[in-house]
C-alpha cells in the first residue's frame, strides 16, 4: 500500500535543527538540518507513527490535499516555507494464527527454511498463496 501525506515545512534559522516539518494529517512533526535530512526524519516518523494512527479496522489516517493541508498551519511555527509529499508503504499488519502440522511434517518444513534462510512463517504464507492461485486458476479454466 502506497500513502502520501504531505508535510508543512518551516525554515527557522538560527535553531540546531532549523527545518521543521509537520505532517497533520500524523499528528506529528519533527526536525532536521537540512531539506534532505528532514526528508528523511519525516518518512521515518511517518513510518513508525502510522500504526499508532490506524483505525480500528486498520484504515489509516486520510490523506489530506495539499490545499487542505495548508488550512492547517500552525502559526506558531512561523511561516509554512515549503511542502514536501511524505510518500511511504508501510508494511501490512500481521495476524499469529495457530496451525496444525504433523510433526514429521513441521521437521521437514523447519528444515527447508533454515537451508533457504526464510521463515516458516514465510514460507506458509508463499505456499499457501500460491496453492489458492493455482487451485483458482484450475477453477476457471474448467469453467471456460
Amino acid at each position: 500500500m502506497k500513502l502520501t501525506y504531505y508535510a508543512l515545512c518551516y525554515h527557522v534559522p538560527g535553531e540546531a535543527h532549523p527545518f521543521i516539518g509537520d505532517l497533520p494529517d500524523l499528528k506529528t512533526t519533527t526536525e532536521g538540518d537540512s531539506v534532505e535530512d528532514l526528508q528523511a526524519m519525516l518518512q521515518d516518523a511517518a513510518l513508525e507513527i502510522l500504526p499508532d494512527r490506524l483505525a480500528g479496522d486498520g484504515t489509516p489516517p486520510a490523506q489530506s490535499s495539499i490545499d487542505e493541508v495548508l488550512t492547517k498551519a500552525d502559526p506558531e511555527l512561523g511561516q509554512v516555507a515549503f511542502v514536501l509529499p511524505v510518500t511511504v508503504f508501510p508494511k501490512p499488519r500481521t495476524r499469529n494464527i495457530a496451525v496444525s502440522v504433523p510433526e514429521d511434517a513441521l521437521a521437514r518444513i523447519d528444515a527447508y527454511c533454515e537451508a533457504a534462510g526464510i521463515s516458516r512463517s514465510a514460507l506458509m504464507v508463499d505456499g499457501a498463496l500460491a496453492l489458492a492461485l493455482r487451485r483458482r486458476k484450475s477453477a476457471a479454466s474448467k469453467h471456460s
